[in-house]
């Protein structure tokens, strides 16, 4: 072009007035849709008859906000790396399949801090199997907890935030859990080994969740559940102003916190102030860094906004504390819940929720949690409270995480 300019010149004018007159064509294209001509594709190819370009046409999928990204090929380094990837993209769960279902302790620790923010799960499933690809039974092993106290565990408010994740792969609608029992908390500590894992099995045909640990080969049972899809009543949107004003003592904080006897920690003491009546307790929960992860303020607001419960079973408001004399010093949970129902599938929600407990003398307990419009999400039936009553070592564990 430089050494004959009149000549390109006279090149491209010829080549512009026969695009013009249509004699110039591009080379000529061979689609084949991906879902169901993908290997008749290949196959053109292999004949050699092609003599233009070959496109597999990709189907458009409608994009959910809650949906997960599935990594085939393994649950190893490249896997981690493609999740850190996603993740950094705004990916909010990522499901890594394998034959094995595991990740290795020390590709798990090395790529922790790419996927912290996200649902990591790791499922096993081969996916060359057709049987395989409709998980069901779905089972999903989840390598890290959060840190509530001084020892990291899975409390049962995540055991509901990881049911979500197991439903949301059916349908993302509202369910309800019921006949659900949790047994035991789920250490994370020193004592607990590198490759301990936390597996969640839920069978589509019966309903039936059950959450287990698995180190060495032995399972210890956390909590069984039944979950199913369901229809719910309207429930109408949260008064907060006249709540508060029927619940006329208000409690802080501070105060709230130093009367618990609970070693609340990070995301999960965000409760800013309760105000409690005579048989009603209202509280404002709020995360003041928005850039708490997605997926540990859902757990962490479903743990808060049932926390100032405990206020209710307070009969003296000017004690130092808030639980009887018997319960002071022991680990204690919900040990069993009559019905838990999950609205709103988004667990994640606004940086604001409202807890909203009600139990008139000689009723079932309610719990309520709003978002900051005002809607419920979740409510919950007749939870009774329980004590954590295993051998001596574990107890002085969970004392460690719960109270000193």
């Amino acid at each position: 072009m430089e050494h004959a300019p009149e000549w390109t010149q006279h090149a491209l004018r010829q080549l512009a007035a026969r695009a013009r007159r249509l004699v110039l064509h591009g080379l000529p294209l061979e689609l084949f849709d991906l879902e169901s001509e993908a290997v008749a594709a290949f196959r053109y190819l292999q004949s050699g008859s092609n003599s233009g370009k070959v496109v597999l046409r990709v189907a458009f999928l409608e994009q959910s906000a809650h949906g997960s990204h599935i990594v085939t090929g393994g649950s190893g380094g490249l896997a981690l790396v493609t999740a850190g990837w996603l993740v950094g993209r705004g990916a909010s769960a990522v499901v890594l399949s394998s034959r094995s279902g595991r990740v290795g302790a020390a590709q798990a620790d090395t790529s922790a801090g790419s996927v912290a923010s996200c649902a990591l799960l790791a499922a096993r499933c081969d996916a060359s199997e057709p049987a395989d690809r409709s998980m069901s039974p779905v089972e999903f092993h989840y390598q890290r907890g959060h840190q509530i106290g001084y020892v990291p565990l899975i409390a049962g408010t995540s055991y509901i935030a990881l049911a979500r994740e197991v439903m949301a792969t059916y349908r993302a609608a509202p369910f309800r859990i019921s006949d659900s029992k949790f047994h035991t908390f789920f250490f994370l500590d020193d004592e607990t080994k590198a490759d301990a894992l936390q597996q969640i099995s839920y069978h589509a045909e019966t309903g039936n969740i059950l959450i287990e640990s698995n180190v060495d080969g032995a399972a210890t049972v956390h909590a069984e559940l039944r979950a199913s899809f369901f229809e719910p009543a309207a429930i109408d949107a949260l008064d907060t102003a006249s709540a508060i004003r029927r619940c006329s003592r208000q409690v802080d904080a501070a105060e709230f916190y130093a009367s618990i006897g609970n070693n609340y920690q990070g995301e999960f003491r965000t409760m800013t102030s309760s105000w409690v009546g005579e048989n009603e307790v209202i509280a404002q929960i709020a995360f003041p860094n928005h850039k708490t992860a997605a997926f540990l303020r859902g757990c962490a607001w479903l743990d808060a906004c049932n926390q100032p419960g405990v206020l209710l079973t307070q009969k003296d408001p000017s004690a130092s504390q808030c639980l009887p004399d018997h319960m002071i010093g022991r680990p204690y949970f919900a040990a069993r819940i009559a019905s838990y129902e999950v609205l709103s599938t988004n667990l994640k929600q606004t940086r604001v929720m409202w807890g909203y407990h009600y139990a008139p003398e000689g009723e079932p307990a309610l719990m309520r949690a709003y978002n900051a419009s005002g809607k419920c999400v979740v409510q919950i039936h007749g939870g009774e409270m329980g004590e954590l009553a295993p051998g001596f070592l574990e107890s002085r564990r969970a004392q460690r995480h719960i109270y000193e």
